[in-house]
């Protein structure tokens, strides 16, 4: 937790419970894959910018 802290400059007062990477992936989706994000996705996201800081806090 520290390193992230350190990393994003997250002040001491927050705590970090979790992160998530984004990215393109290295190779094609699998069929399987492609499934999971057609069925598993959400019609009520928020915006993204609402809820990511970007590289730092």
């Amino acid at each position: 937790e520290e390193k992230v802290r350190e990393i994003l400059n997250i002040p001491p007062q927050i705590k970090v419970i979790a992160l998530s990477p984004f990215g393109y992936p290295k190779n094609k989706q699998s069929l399987y894959a492609k499934a999971i994000k057609t069925f598993a996705g959400s019609k009520k996201r928020k915006d993204l910018y609402k809820i990511v800081h970007w590289e730092k806090w």
